[in-house]
């Protein structure tokens, strides 16, 4: 598996987190390998507003 020689996490550990995303429609499994979904792209959406509101929380606790 490509992603576990790139990560050195263990097979068992890459298989685990792709079947998660894909049990939450994260991904799309195919014949080679995996897709993300429209619903990635939301989820990503969402932790980067997460994130900016997070950092805003930083900067005003700053002054």
């Amino acid at each position: 598996m490509i992603i576990s020689t790139q990560t050195g996490y263990t097979h068992d550990k890459v298989r685990y987190s792709l079947r998660a995303l894909e049990n939450e429609n994260l991904i799309d499994s195919r014949g080679q390998g995996a897709i993300i979904t429209e619903e990635s792209n939301i989820f990503l959406d969402k932790i980067d507003a997460e994130v900016d509101k997070i950092n805003q929380n930083i900067i005003d606790m700053k002054q």
